[in-house]
């Protein structure tokens, strides 16, 4: 089951994306091409870093209401004992 992101896109295909067209970029930078042997591959590496944690955050964000319902539920089964 894939969940939408927004703008019709799903998070795995945002993260495979992502994770494609910043290996491109690094293996371009590494190799040599034109325009991208300009750019230090440790910026382009920093700067995926960067939209992966800031795509993670939003995921986490847009599931916020569920993951407080389970944290409460598991408080409440803890306290209960039933943990």
């Amino acid at each position: 089951m894939d969940v939408e992101a927004g703008y019709g896109i799903s998070w795995t295909a945002l993260y495979r994306t992502l994770g494609v067209v910043g290996l491109g970029l690094l293996v371009a930078s590494l190799a040599g091409v034109a325009p991208f042997r300009l750019v230090d591959p440790v910026l382009i590496g920093t700067v995926f870093l960067a939209a992966f944690s800031v795509a993670g955050l939003s995921e986490l964000w847009s599931y916020r209401s569920e993951l407080g319902r389970l944290v409460r539920q598991r408080r409440r089964e803890f306290e209960n004992g039933r943990v």
